[in-house]
């Protein structure tokens, strides 16, 4: 531009008297200086736009916004057609990679084609002479009439599964399936069952859940004539039980959960056969009529009544005499009636609040009565308000398994160790701070569960295992996590059957000379102490292949690590938080190829090597 400029004015500044050429040089000057501006402005633009982000695109979603409403709905509908599409693409690949696969084995007896995308079965299947069971779990675009034709050919077949199908009405040719012994029409939308469907005369196992237009009258009129044993109509809008329940004489298991009942017609204590009884979530429960009605069933063994929203029981509840097993999960209790204590021949009995969860049953005693259950072998009373237990407990001789997890126990209620037949005991998260020497007596006990809870006060933990509890000779699984157990009786060895030791969170600074002798144990958890060694002689542990000794800091890792790295049977392996390199455990790395070794940092990253390091260094830095 400067140049150009030059050679258009070079004659007329030559022609001019001496003032204007000093005028017309200042006015080629400033040219000169227009122009340099301009270039200088121009390259900031250039490199502005070159440093600066791109502008943001419009999202699809925003041009959509964007379009008047019916231009934008016929979009989304084409784009809906068009995932379908797709999807129904990839589910007739993976189905034809199921039928490929099963065609190989010609012999297979199952076959899951869930999802399935077509009409029509691919007629190969026929091939498949030994099919008993197959999954159409979500084939929503099958002609069930071409269907049932279709699986008539293979007499063996004998379970079907229909479940989350869009299918409102069944074809009569279902009745042609004769064989079969198992079925599956769960949330379905059926209405009502074809009149053949009484020819399944073999049909043991119906669930029909989850399927709120099907009316129980006809159902019941058609099971009249059948052999169902198992029935599930969970979920299915129930607000009270046709009469005509009682036909229904062939039933033996009957889920009934999740509706809206309130009351059982009298009808249903003619089910002479009927053993368990779900009833669990109906919230409106008239449990006084509905327990006389049960009580006349003798055959009745179990009754589920979970998360019934239950704030008391009636002492009816003590007249359905024939119970093994009554569950009251998760209601909100806070006693058990005496008459409970007339449930003689109960075996199991669940009354707990869920795990990790607020608390529902709140049962801060329990009546005298219950020491008369003395058949009861299991009981589940976890996550109440219990302090004690009477002296009478020791009447429950005949119990394997009790779960005391989750209550206020301040000390380990003793008359527990009067129940030589316990097999399980759990009473982890109270505040119980000692163990009883008398232990022992639990020669049965194969679990044994103390954890702290990890909110507690020390002083409400344990700190001592007494040295009996190394007596415990069928003890397979120990778990006292979030203590302040110090140390390990020195004849910890003795616990020959051990297979999983769990004192993760505890005070252990280091393990007796008689530990490597435990040499059934499997799992074994030390994360989070104060160990300052591990045994020399460590590889001893020849079963062991589940080992978690993270956040232990004060080891010297050398000598373990080379330990480790001879423990062939480990599989998995986790030395995370104790600040050991890359380098350091590679000889774990070489020598158990077989094992799954963890070693992370405190920001949850694998540590790197020494040569990771070096690779990732920043050139001229640490550089002296």
């Amino acid at each position: 531009m400067i140049f150009i400029f030059e050679i258009f004015t070079e004659p007329i500044y030559h022609s001019m008297t001496k003032p204007r050429q000093l005028f017309f040089s200042q006015t080629r000057l400033f040219m000169l200086f227009l122009c340099l501006l301009t270039l200088a402005t121009s390259a900031s633009a250039q490199r502005k736009n070159t440093d600066s982000p791109p502008i943001t695109k419009q999202t699809h979603e925003q041009w959509l916004e964007s379009l008047p409403e019916k231009t934008r709905d016929s979009i989304i509908y084409k784009e809906y057609k068009q995932s379908l599409k797709e999807q129904q693409q990839k589910d007739a690949e993976i189905a034809n990679a199921k039928i490929e696969e099963a065609l190989a084995t010609p012999d297979i007896t199952s076959l899951d084609l869930s999802y399935y995308p077509n009409a029509e079965i691919d007629s190969r299947i026929t091939a498949l002479k030994k099919l008993q069971r197959i999954n159409l779990t979500k084939s929503k675009n099958l002609d069930l009439q071409k269907l049932f034709d279709f699986l008539a050919k293979f007499p063996e077949l004998h379970s079907l599964i229909l479940a989350d199908g869009n299918y409102t009405a069944l074809p009569s040719n279902l009745g042609n399936l004769s064989n079969l012994d198992s079925l599956n029409l769960r949330n379905t939308n059926i209405k009502a069952l074809p009149e053949t469907f009484t020819k399944l005369q073999k049909l043991r196992y119906l669930n029909l859940e989850h399927n709120a237009y099907l009316y129980d009258d006809d159902l019941f009129d058609k099971l009249k004539q059948m052999n169902v044993s198992h029935l599930s109509l969970s979920a299915c809008g129930l607000l009270s039980i046709s009469p005509k329940v009682g036909d229904a004489k062939s039933l033996v298991r009957l889920n009934l959960s999740v509706n809206d009942i309130k009351e059982l017609p009298a009808s249903f204590s003619q089910l002479t056969n009927l053993t368990s009884l779900d009833l669990s979530q109906n919230t409106a429960l008239n449990l006084s009529t509905i327990s006389g009605i049960l009580a006349r069933i003798s055959t009745l063994k179990e009754l589920n009544l979970d998360m019934c929203y239950l704030a008391t029981l009636p002492a009816e509840i003590g007249s359905i005499t024939s119970l093994r097993v009554l569950s009251l999960r998760a209601n909100v209790l806070t006693s058990l009636p005496s008459a409970i204590g007339n449930l003689s021949l109960l075996e199991e009995l669940y009354a707990s609040s869920p795990k990790n969860a607020f608390r529902i049953n709140v049962l801060k005693d329990l009546p005298a009565s219950l020491s008369k259950l003395t058949k009861l072998k299991v009981l589940d009373l976890a996550g109440n308000q219990l302090t004690g237990l009477n002296a009478d407990f020791a009447q429950l001789g005949n119990l394997e398994v009790l779960d005391l997890s989750r209550n206020y126990y301040t000390s380990f209620p003793t008359v527990i160790t009067s129940l030589t037949r316990l097999k399980i005991l759990s009473l982890s998260r109270n505040k119980i701070a000692e163990i009883p020497h008398n232990i022992a007596n639990l020669i049965a006990l194969d679990t044994l569960n103390i954890d702290g809870d990890f909110f507690n006060k020390p002083d409400a933990k344990i700190k001592v295992l007494p040295s009996e509890i190394a007596n415990m000779k069928n003890l397979k699984k120990l778990t006292l996590k979030d203590n302040v157990i110090e140390s390990l009786p020195e004849n910890i060895g003795n616990l020959a059957q051990l297979r999983a030791l769990d004192l993760r969170g505890n005070l252990v600074a280091e393990l007796p000379a008689s530990f490597t002798r435990l040499s059934n144990l499997e799992m074994l958890d030390l994360k989070s102490n104060d160990l300052k060694s591990l045994p020399a002689d460590l590889s001893k542990l020849t079963s062991l292949n589940d080992l978690n000794i993270s956040m232990n800091l004060n080891v010297d890792y050398t000598p373990v690590i080379a330990e480790l790295a001879k423990m062939k049977s480990l599989r998995n392996l986790d030395i995370s938080y104790n600040n050991i390199t890359r380098d350091q455990a590679q000889p774990l790395i070489d020598g158990l190829p077989d094992c799954h070794i963890i070693n992370l940092d405190y920001s949850k990253k694998a540590l790197p090597s020494a040569k990771d390091m070096e690779i990732n260094k920043a050139p001229g830095r640490n550089k002296k």
